[in-house]
């Protein structure tokens, strides 16, 4: 495990666990990348850092990459509430308070 942490991630790196943060707040276990070797040293650098699991290309020109438990944890929040459900909680609260 390296000394990484969220806030101290240099740009490429702090992207992809961003992205992979953002797919998992919409239910998805693993996302996709290019397979460029500028990623793939991202990668190896947040895998060292616990953040992904080992990743691997099922076709060849992508990388497909499994958040860690602390990745998730590092670059999500328990409070999340996707948009489409906020906005329903809103205009649900609105129906209520301006009901006659």
């Amino acid at each position: 495990m390296s000394d990484l942490n969220g806030d101290s991630l240099p740009a490429t790196q702090y992207l992809l666990m961003e992205t992979l943060a953002a797919r998992v707040r919409t239910g998805e276990t693993c996302w996709t990348f290019p397979r460029k070797p500028a990623i793939k040293v991202a990668l190896d650098r947040l895998r060292e850092a616990g953040y992904v699991l080992d990743y691997k290309s099922p076709d060849g020109e992508n990388w497909q990459v499994f958040p860690t438990d602390t990745g998730i944890k590092e670059f999500t929040d328990s409070n999340y509430v996707i948009p489409l459900l906020r906005n329903k909680k809103k205009k649900k609260k609105k129906r209520k308070c301006h009901c006659v």
